[in-house]
């Protein structure tokens, strides 16, 4: 009887041990899961993600048949340091690739350690033949060479837009002399015409209409024409006239940049802007001031018209 009973412990003891480690192992199972679920890496794992892909050309952008520089930053969420690995490009992809997907250009990486302050930047360079709008793909790790648990940040696209290497004239911003327009007054306008464009623009025009409903087209009458000398890529320049209204009341002033239509542009579309103006009167009230007329004395306040900064006149 003794040696059953003996027996009989001994087994209950193995029992216990079998089932004390299958519920170790299913807590164990359970972390990973929620480590998972949570958006981290297992303990002891690489996590690669790409954090960015984006050209480095400066405004106004990439044009036709130009070298595209695209870099591409990657981290490693994990905390181990990864094995070698691939990074290919696909500059112009309908979908997002998938692992064994074919690619327009590859780099590789030796190994990544991990850690936000340890990231790798890869400098692509990419050309497009035409002007248009290219979806353009990264992807790190296409050969499953690293046991990465989190895959769907492997992936990365971006949008790349190209124009023709053209002129590209607009008129950046109108401002006037003064805060208050009075009727009679003269006052200085100044106009402000920048080259979006990627080559220069030579000499042009900016006409200006005083009042009009709507934006002028390429051979109307302007009440004054004023030069513009030659304008270089990504920059502007500045010209003055001199204006005035013989009355008091609200205005609708036009600019119009190459009014005759002389500088082939990438963009004809965006050469007027449309200035809302108003003019108070004058005599004894010219010398109120706000204090005594607060409604004559509204603030000079800026909107923004197709993108370029406009200050309101009154």
């Amino acid at each position: 009887m003794a040696l059953i009973a003996d027996g009989s412990a001994e087994w209950c003891r193995r029992q216990g041990r079998r089932r004390g480690e299958g519920v170790a192992r299913t807590a164990a199972l359970l972390a990973v899961l929620l480590v998972l679920a949570a958006g981290g890496a297992v303990r002891g794992s690489v996590d690669l993600r790409i954090t960015s892909v984006r050209h480095t050309v400066p405004l106004p952008g990439p044009v036709v048949d130009e070298a595209i520089p695209i870099a591409v930053t990657i981290v490693n969420d994990g905390d181990v340091p990864s094995l070698p690995f691939a990074v290919d490009l696909w500059q112009n992809r309908r979908d997002a690739p998938t692992s064994g997907t074919g690619s327009d250009q590859r780099q590789y990486v030796n190994s990544l350690p991990p850690g936000e302050n340890r990231a790798q930047v890869l400098v692509f360079t990419v050309h497009y033949d035409r002007a248009g709008t290219w979806p353009l793909y990264v992807l790190a790790d296409g050969d499953l060479a690293t046991a990465d648990p989190d895959r769907g940040n492997n992936v990365f696209g971006i949008f790349v837009t190209t124009a023709p290497p053209a002129v590209d004239l607009i008129v950046h911003e109108v401002t006037a002399s003064t805060d208050r327009l009075i009727a009679g007054r003269p006052f200085l306008l100044s106009v402000t015409v920048k080259n979006l464009g990627r080559i220069d623009a030579g000499p042009s025009a900016v006409a200006v209409y005083g009042d009009r409903k709507t934006a002028p087209a390429v051979g109307d009458a302007a009440d004054q024409v004023v030069a513009v000398p030659p304008v270089p890529a990504g920059q502007d320049v500045t010209v003055e006239l001199e204006m005035s209204y013989p009355a008091a009341g609200d205005y609708t002033l036009w600019t119009f940049v190459d009014p005759q239509d002389v500088v082939p542009e990438f963009d004809e579309g965006n050469n007027t802007t449309r200035i809302p103006v108003r003019i108070t009167g004058g005599g004894c009230l010219a010398g109120a001031t706000r204090d005594v007329f607060p409604l004559l004395l509204l603030p000079v306040f800026l909107t923004f018209v197709a993108g370029r900064r406009i200050r309101r006149l009154r």
